[in-house]
């Protein structure tokens, strides 16, 4: 979940294709992401995944288990695989 108030790139990459580039597009349409100098997330918003997420906020594709990280540096996939 990226909470309201978050801010995520206004920039779209030209990477940014096909179905992430559409999700973006109807976040903004919905009102979820307001568009400025940055976007910014209008109200709390649940991804279907963390690449999904980590992807509408960087504006270019990425890999959500190993861009979000916790306080103490641990990737999403570290922490994961240490409750295993």
């Amino acid at each position: 979940m990226i909470l309201e108030k978050s801010e995520a790139s206004a920039h779209a990459a030209s990477s940014l294709q096909g179905g992430y580039r559409k999700l973006r597009d109807q976040l903004i349409n919905e009102g979820v992401l307001s568009v400025g100098e940055k976007l910014r997330f209008e109200k709390n918003h649940t991804f279907d995944s963390p690449s999904a997420a980590a992807t509408i906020v960087a504006g270019n594709p990425k890999n959500g288990n190993i861009c979000w990280k916790d306080v103490s540096g641990k990737t999403l996939k570290e922490l994961e695989t240490s409750k295993l």
